[in-house]
């Protein structure tokens, strides 16, 4: 059972480990299935831009299932015009996003530049410093950081100032904690409309904009101001920010030199890797040869630090380029199949194309090695322990080793059959086992620096681990440049939640039915008014389109109405708008309106609640279409029904009577079985309800069966129809009788015609089923003892 604590600090594990926007957008480069949609919309030979627009795009359509074409709508399309309109989908979608992220990866770069440089300089003022840094030398980097606070607020977004000063806060990993702690606890199954209304959604779904939230309202606390403009009038705010900024970075510090020059040497490598990014972003780059160098690269600066320093270096130079903490360090060593990193990293000084060709060249494999590793499964050493037993019974064999027993089969066979037998194993294969162990032990092991055979073990898949572990740390350092496109990926997540909840309160409103309940309704409109609202706000930061009022509410209206942003910004600017609708057919004035708008939102709900009465209607029109579609089929189903009920009989009778001498046939495979009576009984049934005299209509079906086996095996005789008819009809008036408590002779024709039941027809259609089995399955007996002779 788990405890409620442990049951919290899993939950917190698994939302930690899943909740990242960025991963959901960088893993569609691990998968060679998105890789090929990927190329489809933005070719493999692009810029990372380009790509990670794609990859955004791929997501939003193929995972999140949001449309630029209204569903309803598609439902015209035909099948061979499908693919066409998912590609035109896709790149309206990607059209999207280009226009929305504009430079923002190229200026996430520029900051993470910024940030490697800021921290560089302050590593080599402690460095150089030795003890604590002088008060000049503190100033001087308090005015370099007050200064380029003032650059980022002024030239960059405004969203920019948040990113850059949050995370050297450190309020992103304490808010990113108290996110996750609130979303690993337990939630409400349901609520009422009105509530759900009020509340925002679950913050890890969209964990980039929760964070730009929570950033912004902590900072704009902690440091008392409340716009853009109040940080560029007044200087307290800045300076108190540079002040807690430098205070933070310094206790944040390895307190050894050894590990601040670790650090420093991982910002050098970091330069290098933006650099990389970069020339990347500006030219057109095939992206399998990009991610391959920049892993080499990784790659040979692992291997160099493993040769030239020790594993403590390593992972400190992991810990800063991946962001992680020590023990999360460890943790990823651990998942990769590493258990013993002082040895990993000793591993790089041994020549793996030797040690290979040596397991090529003796024929052993992985599995060999993965048992001698293990001290418990170890076949080797369970039989040293078995000849042990022995020697206390066995007095000749007491100065014998394994070895020994081993080398002189003819003399000790017998004593090594007993080990086998001990230990469970065959003879031969633990004698090549036992060769296998003394070729590794003298030729891999004694010629380099390896002391067990779990070492071994990690240096055959030692490649493949540092392969894993700097593809990890690329796709790492891949999705700190994702985090604005992942907020936009995240917008259209939010607005998808919010359009689940805007249905069910326009369905309350719906659902209202007495007048005095009026006030209920304009309660929820309200609601749904402000929902609107925090979306405004929110993405007029996000798109940083504070006077684009267009591109803001042209963004929700499309996802209201599955349609696409240009489309929708058109709509807005062409269409008369419900704001005046009862004064006059005029459009919102885009020049002298906020995108945070009262009168847009009004809008855009009633343009929403608009499209759902029409959908409503479309429903109900193809609903009834169907029904009638439906009906349609299914007398056509009838109709053929009534003309091929023979057609089963007919292949069963033919294909077992002519399969009954094929060579090596089971005769009892062919033979009637109970669901070939059934079968046969429905499709007899069946026949009966065609239309005419039931008698004629049963006597008909059994007639024709016969005549098809008289067909197949001339021996068979058959009877006349009339005298089958008549047989028919006594077995109809023995079953209706027993209804109708009358003689069967006392029941005619008509009266059968008039007052059989469907039960009566099916208890008629088994009698005669088995029948017509009985007789195949003696012509089958018959021909197949025949063709034996």
């Amino acid at each position: 059972m788990i405890t409620g604590i442990r049951r919290r600090e899993t939950a917190e594990e698994s939302t930690k480990s899943m909740f990242q926007t960025a991963k959901m957008i960088i893993s569609h480069f691990r998968r060679d299935a998105d890789k090929k949609k990927i190329y489809e919309l933005s070719s493999k030979e692009n810029n990372l831009i380009e790509l990670l627009i794609a990859s955004t795009s791929v997501h939003i359509y193929h995972y999140l299932g949001i449309h630029t074409i209204d569903p309803m709508d598609s439902g015209n399309i035909s099948i061979s015009s499908v693919d066409n309109v998912e590609k035109m989908e896709k790149n309206q979608i990607y059209n999207e996003i280009k226009r929305l992220l504009g430079n923002a990866i190229e200026l996430e770069i520029q900051l993470m530049q910024q940030e490697n440089d800021l921290m560089k300089n302050l590593l080599k003022n402690v460095i150089d410093a030795e003890n604590d840094i002088s008060d000049t030398e503190f100033e001087e980097l308090r005015v370099d950081l007050e200064d380029q606070l003032v650059n980022i607020l002024n030239k960059y977004p405004y969203v920019y100032f948040f990113d850059f000063t949050g995370n050297l806060l450190g309020y992103l990993d304490i808010i990113r904690q108290e996110i996750v702690k609130r979303s690993s606890g337990l939630r409400a199954i349901s609520k009422v409309i009105e509530d759900a209304l009020v509340e925002e959604g679950v913050e890890d779904s969209y964990i980039e904009l929760s964070l730009l939230k929570g950033v912004k309202d902590r900072m704009m606390r902690d440091f008392e101001f409340s716009s853009k403009k109040d940080l560029q009038m007044e200087t307290v705010p800045i300076k108190m920010i540079t002040n807690q900024i430098l205070k933070h970075l310094f206790n944040g510090l390895p307190t050894s030199k050894r590990a601040l020059e670790n650090w420093l040497d991982a910002m050098n490598f970091t330069d290098e890797i933006i650099n990389k990014f970069i020339e990347s972003n500006q030219t057109k780059t095939d992206y399998e040869l990009f991610e391959f160098d920049i892993i080499n690269i990784i790659k040979t600066k692992m291997r160099q630090i493993s040769l030239d320093k020790n594993s403590n270096d390593l992972i400190y130079f992991i810990q800063y380029l991946s962001d992680k903490k020590f023990h999360e360090v460890i943790e990823m060593f651990t998942r990769f199949g590493v258990n013993d990193i002082p040895e990993f990293c000793n591993l790089f000084q041994v020549d793996a194309n030797k040690f290979f060709n040596v397991l090529k060249m003796y024929g052993i494999g992985k599995m060999d090695l993965v048992k001698l590793a293990n001290p418990f499964t170890n076949p080797i050493k369970s039989a040293e322990n078995s000849l042990r037993l022995l020697k206390k019974g066995l007095g000749d064999i007491q100065d014998k080793t394994l070895d020994d027993i081993l080398s002189n089969h003819e003399k000790f066979g017998e004593i090594l059959d007993k080990i086998a037998t001990d230990i469970d194993w065959d003879a031969e294969k633990l004698r090549k086992l036992y060769r296998k162990q003394y070729i590794i032990d003298q030729k891999i092991i004694k010629k380099n620096n390896i002391s067990t055979f779990s070492s071994l073990v990690l240096l055959h898949d030692h490649e493949e681990i540092v392969n894993n572990i700097a593809r990890e740390i690329y796709f790492i350092l891949f999705a700190k440049i994702a985090r604005n496109i992942s907020r936009i990926l995240e917008t259209y997540i939010e607005i998808k939640e919010d359009i689940s909840l805007y249905l069910l309160g326009v369905k309350r409103i719906n659902s209202l039915q007495n007048e005095n309940d009026d006030w209920v309704a304009v309660k929820i409109e309200e609601l749904m008014i402000q929902r609107i609202m925090n979306r405004q706000k929110e993405l007029a930061i996000v798109f940083d389109a504070e006077r684009k009022p267009f591109v803001v509410n042209g963004f929700i209206l499309a996802r209201f109405l599955d349609s696409s942003l240009s489309d929708c910004i058109e709509t807005l600017k062409t269409e008369p708008s419900a704001v005046y609708f009862d004064v006059k057919p005029i459009t919102l004035p885009e020049n002298i309106i906020s995108p945070i708008s009262y009168c847009i939102a009004f809008d855009l709900l009633h343009r929403f609640k608009e499209k759902q009465e029409n959908r409503l209607l479309h429903v109900e029109s193809a609903s009834k279409k169907e029904d009638l579609k439906s009906e349609r089929k299914k007398k056509e189903i009838r109709e053929a029904q009534q003309q091929n009920t023979f057609n089963w009989i007919d292949r069963k009778i033919s294909s077992s009577i002519m399969r009954i001498t094929s060579k090596g046939i089971n005769p009892t495979t062919l033979y009637w079985s109970d669901k070939d009576n059934q079968v046969c009984a429905d499709n007899m049934k069946l026949h009966s309800e065609s239309g005419g005299d039931v008698t004629d209509l049963f006597t008909e079906f059994y007639y024709f069966a016969l005549t098809r086996m008289k067909e197949n095996w001339s021996k068979v005789k058959i009877p006349e129809k009339e005298k089958l008819r008549e047989k028919v009809k006594d077995i109809i008036n023995s079953v209706m009788a027993k209804r109708l408590k009358i003689a069967p002779e006392q029941i005619n024709v008509d009266q059968i015609n008039s007052d059989i039941i469907a039960g009566e027809r099916i208890m008629v259609a088994e009698e005669l089923a088995k029948m017509i089995g009985k007789k195949l399955d003696k012509i089958l007996y018959k021909k197949f003892k025949k063709n034996r002779k």
